[in-house]
């Protein structure tokens, strides 16, 4: 069995030999792709990503992550050599390529990986800049889990490790070096394997869960953290709007894990899977049902927006990862 082969069949992954990515200037086989070992990226997480993903076969929202994305890499100082008009152009024609390996009931996620590129020190010795490492390709959505999650609901569990402080290091921007999120994830992977964590930000406050934003419902009211300590996620920004067409008072505010104890629904949003509804934090239960009654009114907006009931798509397909 070939490296990877194997690692298709390791990650349940038919299509891994056969998708095409962008690869620094070239489309190419996505198992071909090799990253230096000197990349700064690897060596440092000196590198910028973005995740979006395709409803019913059609890129959503591309144009706004990649916006995202170049305010990240703006951050980080690095030029992708590409406009934004090029980037996005690059992705719809990886995505098209790719598209052609899936069922019609199937979907991709898009990434976007930018690093510094090679060299142990930034800058270069004689000042000139770095060659970024630039990867467009896209993967597998991960049905099985997001299909429990919206029939069960997901668990929360809030862990001792904190948001990095943004008076380091600017919380808005994506970055690889995500330790804090990762340690999170571990942390709640040894307590109970498939937990989310949620984490807090330096004065105590509920910031995000390791792997999306959160929001809660109070009264009729939805609820989610201020911007200070969170990425603001294009996710986010939907729900926010969608729920102010649907006539849903919408608040950013300062939370404490007790609030978020005491609100009859709670869920995630990422790109994917969009909206994670959860049925327990902390092992204390939230009021049924899962997804509660703002919750579904959200989801039923977001399926009209998309063009396809993502929902009942993830648990067609529960059966494929």
């Amino acid at each position: 069995m070939t490296q990877a082969s194997a690692i298709a069949t390791a990650n349940d992954d038919s299509t891994y030999t056969q998708r095409t990515a962008y690869f620094n200037g070239q489309y190419i086989k996505e198992c071909e792709a090799t990253i230096s070992i000197y990349d700064r990226g690897f060596l440092y997480g000196d590198a910028a990503y973005d995740v979006a993903r395709t409803y019913a076969h059609k890129p959503f929202q591309y144009e706004d992550h990649i916006d995202r994305l170049y305010r990240s890499l703006r951050y980080l100082r690095i030029d992708p050599q590409m406009s934004p008009q090029e980037m996005l152009d690059i992705s719809n024609e990886v995505t098209a390529q790719n598209m052609k390996l899936l069922s019609p009931s199937d979907d991709f996620r898009m990434v976007w990986r930018i690093t510094r590129g090679d060299g142990v020190k930034a800058p270069t010795p004689d000042g000139t800049p770095h060659e970024p490492t630039v990867l467009i390709h896209n993967d597998p959505v991960r049905w099985k889990s997001m299909a429990h999650n919206y029939v069960h609901g997901g668990h929360l569990l809030t862990s001792r490790i904190r948001v990095d402080d943004p008076q380091s290091i600017d919380v808005k921007a994506k970055l690889h070096s995500k330790l804090a999120h990762a340690l999170a994830d571990v942390e709640a992977q040894e307590k109970e394997p498939g937990a989310i964590a949620l984490m807090l930000d330096q004065r105590g406050c509920v910031a995000e869960a390791s792997r999306a934003n959160i929001f809660v419902v109070d009264r009729g009211r939805l609820l989610t953290p201020k911007r200070r300590t969170i990425l603001p996620g294009i996710s986010r920004a939907t729900v926010m709007q969608l729920a102010q067409n649907l006539g849903i008072e919408v608040v950013e505010d300062d939370l404490d894990v007790s609030d978020v104890y005491n609100t009859q629904e709670i869920f995630l949003t990422a790109a994917s899977p969009f909206i994670e509804p959860i049925s327990m934090i902390d092992g204390l239960e939230v009021p049924g049902p899962y997804p509660g009654p703002i919750t579904k009114q959200i989801i039923s907006a977001f399926s009209e927006l998309a063009g396809v009931d993502f929902v009942q798509q993830a648990i067609a397909n529960a059966g494929k990862s």
